[in-house]
């Protein structure tokens, strides 16, 4: 839980960089995180989680460019804060 704190202090300014729609989804599977840690991040359903798919999913994620490069760069944010 800590990590995923950090992650949405320290990642702020990038955050709000990004559409709405797309923060919204990557702050799902940021919380996605905290309820089971890196297997539920790393599971090819993660996109099938209602939290994830109401913020917007895949679709969400491709409004800021290529969503499997922002999915990598988000991963890499959280497991840096």
């Amino acid at each position: 839980m800590q990590r995923v704190l950090d992650f949405q202090s320290k990642e702020r300014k990038w955050l709000a960089s990004l559409h709405q729609e797309t923060k919204d989804v990557i702050i799902a599977i940021v919380d996605q995180f905290a309820i089971c840690g890196t297997d539920c991040i790393e599971n090819s359903e993660l996109f099938k989680v209602f939290d994830v798919m109401k913020a917007g999913g895949m679709k969400a994620l491709n409004m800021d460019g290529n969503a499997k490069a922002l999915l990598t760069e988000a991963k890499l944010r959280l497991f840096a804060a």
